[in-house]
């Protein structure tokens, strides 16, 4: 998923269910982003809509019981190949939406609303899904890229100081691989400042999304090693 693929609103996503009219259509979610975030897009959702808010907040929530309980619901209200997923939240719940949506019934489209920095800047964004195994994390998941992902810096409003500088610690990392760090104090100034206009805000996490995007592009599913810059590791033409 590339910069000009973005949705920086949800006109989008509209768009994307009057022109697919999938057969059945479904929101996962957390009790967090049920309770700040779900308002500003249910206006925009056809009736049929169900809505799968998952118990846990946080990385507990990837793991294969939570999959498998998605997986069960979709199949038990008759999901088909024409259904739809939409993941609304943070990076965890993008993550277990994308994985449970490329795996049933060998792939189904998924649409990305992160509701995060964390999640606008970095995890949803590179088409990786995954959940944990074992302690450890992303031990299973796919490369599928979702069929739109919608931006919507208004979710920021909403957000906890520590959340917003742990997206700002991203955002700071992608700057640097870049070189772009003469904008660096600037960027992260406009991400923390409560009066921060959403366009301003919208700009900067394009900016950090491009950057992504760039080394995404030359090493999609991890094959040649490229994508491991993001990560500050080397280039030596290796598997990641």
């Amino acid at each position: 998923m590339f910069p000009e693929d973005l949705d920086l609103q949800l006109h989008d996503v509209l768009h994307w269910i009057d022109a697919t009219r999938p057969t059945r259509l479904a929101v996962v979610m957390d009790r967090n982003t049920e309770k700040h975030c779900l308002p500003l897009l249910t206006p925009l959702l056809p009736p049929h809509t169900e809505f799968l808010c998952m118990s846990v907040v946080g990385e507990s929530v990837k793991s294969i019981e939570h999959a498998l309980a998605l997986w069960t619901q979709l199949d038990h209200a008759g999901f088909d190949r024409n259904s739809a997923l939409i993941g609304l939240g943070g990076g965890t719940i993008t993550d277990l939406t994308a994985f449970v949506a490329s795996t049933y019934l060998r792939g189904i489209p998924f649409w990305l609303i992160p509701t995060t920095l964390l999640g606008m800047v970095d995890a949803a964004i590179g088409g990786k899904t995954g959940i944990n195994l074992s302690g450890g994390k992303n031990r299973v998941g796919t490369f599928q890229t979702p069929t739109g992902i919608s931006i919507n810096p208004h979710f920021l409003k909403s957000l906890p100081h520590r959340q917003m500088a742990a997206g700002c610690a991203e955002h700071a990392k992608h700057l640097l691989i870049s070189g772009s760090n003469d904008g660096l104090e600037e960027a992260l100034n406009t991400l923390l400042n409560q009066e921060a206009s959403a366009e301003e805000l919208g700009n900067a996490i394009l900016h950090s999304v491009g950057i992504k995007a760039h080394y995404v592009s030359e090493d999609l599913t991890e094959q040649n090693g490229i994508r491991k810059n993001l990560e500050f590791w080397p280039h030596r033409g290796s598997r990641a």
